[in-house]
């Protein structure tokens, strides 16, 4: 993209984000965070919630949670970022905090979804 003298924006970056996390290439999502950081868009809303969502697949839960921590605005796509990463890798109380914690508006589907999550991790 670069040599064709396009530069990647906060457009970009999410998609290339979601590819990596889809792929669970962690090696290439550090790069792209880095490169995010050197153009100045590591504080956009959607960057942000790309790289929450990234690093939570990559089972990267300490790098997602300073992310989301870091980010100046958060939405309900953060949260639920960092909840379903958190479940998704088994850690259930640290999503029932999330999700009783910060402020956040707890939505019946996202306990839903943890729920979801407990009942699969008990059957296994």
């Amino acid at each position: 993209m670069s040599c064709h003298g396009f530069s990647p924006d906060y457009y970009t970056y999410p998609c290339v984000l979601k590819a990596c996390s889809g792929s669970d290439n962690l090696r290439v999502g550090l790069k792209i965070h880095s490169a995010v950081v050197k153009v100045g868009l590591d504080l956009n809303l959607f960057i942000g919630n790309g790289l929450v969502a990234m690093y939570s697949k990559c089972r990267c839960l300490v790098q997602a949670r300073r992310v989301l921590d870091e980010m100046p605005i958060r939405d309900v796509v953060s949260w639920n970022s960092m909840v379903s990463g958190y479940a998704q890798n088994g850690c259930f109380d640290k999503a029932l905090d999330v999700l009783q914690g910060n402020g956040v508006i707890v939505m019946l589907f996202q306990y839903s979804r943890l729920l979801m999550q407990c009942a699969r991790a008990e059957c296994e």
